[in-house]
């Protein structure tokens, strides 16, 4: 495979891996801002602070035919609140459920705060992440990506041994 070829099967794949990668960034993002805002929100409402929490988001939506919710589920340190878990979307991040409070919380995503709210009304479409469908996609692209690669490179390693008993 000449030099010239293999850049350009390496920007394709970089190419098609991009969104991938923003996606993967997006959640890891949204985890490490929930984090932060959790530990406000435990200082405000519970008067004190969580030594560790860890916040899990998942990447690829649950498969379902219906409008299935897309959550954050947080394991705490705290003897009050052990866990915690909340709704993971585009648009909107909120805990609906808080035992130090009984308003529901909206993340504000600039300030990185929960901030309280009267009503919380959530859309069922509204997931962060990665589609199943989507994925499946992706699969089947990346599968096609890496037989065509293989095939070529075959193809061009056949063809030198060729030339090479030629010459002989």
């Amino acid at each position: 495979m000449t030099r010239r070829r293999a850049i350009k099967f390496l920007v394709l794949f970089i190419v098609i891996s991009l969104p991938v990668l923003k996606w993967l960034y997006q959640d890891y993002a949204a985890s490490k801002m929930i984090e932060k805002a959790l530990h406000q929100l435990f200082i405000d409402y519970c008067g004190g602070d969580v030594d560790n929490i860890e916040v899990e988001t998942k990447l690829i939506h649950e498969f379902g035919f219906w409008n299935t919710g897309h959550n954050w589920h947080a394991v705490m340190s705290s003897v009050k609140i052990p866990e915690l878990t909340g709704h993971h979307g585009n648009e909107v991040i909120s805990i609906s459920d808080f035992p130090c409070s009984r308003k529901n919380f909206v993340l504000d995503r600039e300030t990185e705060r929960f901030i309280p709210v009267d009503l919380l009304f959530l859309d069922s479409n509204d997931k962060a992440g990665i589609s199943f469908e989507v994925m499946f996609l992706y699969f089947i692209v990346y599968l096609f990506y890496f037989t065509v690669l293989t095939v070529y490179i075959l193809h061009s390693y056949i063809r030198r041994k060729r030339i090479g008993k030629k010459e002989a």
